[in-house]
């Protein structure tokens, strides 16, 4: 009975949902041979189930995760990421540091140019401060002649203003312009005035030709610093009107070229009005200049010595009112 239901074994299968029944011989009745072929056709057949390890299969899962083919694409992709970055890096630093070199080359342009200014607005404002001050003051110091150099032509000097004098008469005689001065408690006389030294030499050779023994000098004759602004005008104006005059006349007796015009002076000493002057001796000085002004018109005319001469006497006179002045 048990042999029969180990040699008849039914297997139920279900396939869906349709019930299969498989009957499984029993192959107890083979011949050995049978037997022998199906132990070894089994045995090839037949094969093992082996189940791997925790290592192996940690291994085998870390080999399909790093396969060949997604490592590499990966390492690509990757590759790609740090070009990109560094290549990003490349251009990023050179205009990061062209950024920073505008940044600090405005910073320091603006800080330049606000020292700049602050030195030219300090500049400009001593500037001011230096031209708003003298313009205060620009009348008196356009007009301010503190003293008057003249270079003379000396006849003799003398202890006495009697003795000068009986000196002074001899040298009239001779047709020759001649002033007493007094100087540092002694008397001096003066035969003519000269622009320079060198032309006050030649003047005193001019001179001995009339049997005079006669010396040449410069002589600084100090204004007084009692006048007014209107009073230091007019004698500004008329120093220079007495200067040009005088190189005027020591040329023509030298013969000479004196290098300026009439012109020159005759536009300031005509824009001066006499009715104005309050200062007696200003007035005299300016008298003086207009004679020797008219003794040089004359001379264009005639070249004789003696207008000449003339002229020299009314320079000589301006002199000694200016040295009055000076007293004063």
């Amino acid at each position: 009975m048990d042999k029969q239901t180990d040699r008849d074994r039914v297997i139920t299968i279900k396939i869906n949902g349709e019930t299969k029944s498989f009957t499984e011989e029993n192959n107890s009745s083979l011949s050995p041979l049978d037997e022998t072929a199906a132990a070894v056709e089994n045995a090839d057949e037949s094969f093992d189930w082996i189940l791997p390890d925790h290592d192996e299969a940690s291994n085998e899962t870390a080999e399909s995760i790093f396969d060949p083919e997604l490592t590499k694409k990966k390492t690509g992709f990757t590759f790609e990421s740090v070009k990109q970055t560094k290549n990003f890096s490349f251009f990023k630093r050179p205009l990061a540091a062209l950024f920073l070199a505008v940044l600090i080359g405005a910073c320091l342009g603006i800080i330049v140019l606000k020292i700049i200014t602050a030195k030219e607005e300090v500049k400009e404002t001593s500037a001011s401060v230096v031209s708003v001050v003298p313009s205060e003051d620009a009348p008196k110091a356009a007009a301010a002649v503190s003293s008057l150099e003249a270079f003379v032509v000396q006849g003799g000097v003398f202890s006495t203003e009697e003795a000068a004098k009986k000196v002074l008469e001899d040298i009239e005689q001779k047709q020759i312009p001649v002033r007493v001065f007094p100087l540092e408690g002694k008397y001096f006389l003066f035969l003519g005035t000269a622009p320079s030294l060198e032309a006050g030499k030649k003047l005193s050779a001019y001179y001995k030709g009339f049997q005079l023994d006669v010396y040449w000098k410069p002589v600084t004759l100090d204004y007084s610093n009692k006048m007014t602004s209107q009073d230091q005008e007019l004698l500004h104006s008329l120093s220079s009107v007495y200067k040009d005059m005088t190189s005027i006349v020591t040329s023509r007796m030298l013969q000479e070229d004196p290098g300026i015009k009439p012109d020159e002076y005759q536009g300031i000493l005509t824009s001066l009005n006499k009715e104005e002057m309050k200062n007696k001796q200003l007035k005299d000085m300016y008298k003086q200049l207009v004679l020797a002004d008219e003794f040089i018109k004359q001379t264009e005319e005639s070249s004789q010595p003696v207008i000449l001469l003339k002229a020299q006497a009314r320079l000589l006179t301006y002199l000694r009112l200016t040295q009055e002045l000076s007293a004063g």
